[in-house]
């Protein structure tokens, strides 16, 4: 079952799938963060912000609340508060994902993330370049 019945915004299983709690959350986020992209896409962004909340509460619980990982979900919620006029959040989110992905010059992060193909194997290889991209370009 997921949390958005309860006051927990993680998912939580009842039933023993097999899979380890990390990867359980894992699969959590990104169906919260597949639902918001299609409320984004219907421009309903009160629900879009519910479900990247909860994708963003799953992806913490996965890979802990400093890990690059995170920047697809932080980059979403950007989005969603831009659409909704809400700048400064949607800065604020922009930010976070500048200091997860380890600079806060677009410089150092397309130095880090966007380099060759034979970098790519690199183990700072954490999120995919277009990520890198759409941060720097804020």
């Amino acid at each position: 079952s997921s949390g958005s019945s309860g006051s927990s915004n993680t998912f939580h299983s009842d039933v023993p799938v097999g899979l380890s709690s990390r990867i359980q959350q894992e699969v959590a986020a990104d169906i919260a963060a597949g639902v918001a992209q299609v409320h984004i896409s219907q421009r309903s962004w009160d629900l879009a912000e519910d479900h990247l909340s909860t994708a963003l509460n799953s992806a913490e619980a996965a890979a802990g609340e400093n890990d690059a990982a995170l920047t697809p979900v932080l980059l979403l919620l950007a989005t969603v508060y831009a659409r909704q006029a809400r700048v400064m959040y949607a800065e604020g989110m922009l930010r976070e994902c500048s200091k997860l992905l380890g600079g806060t010059e677009p410089q150092r992060l397309v130095d880090r993330y966007g380099g060759s193909s034979s970098s790519s194997s690199s183990s700072h290889q954490a999120v995919h370049p277009s990520i890198t991209a759409a941060v720097c370009w804020r």
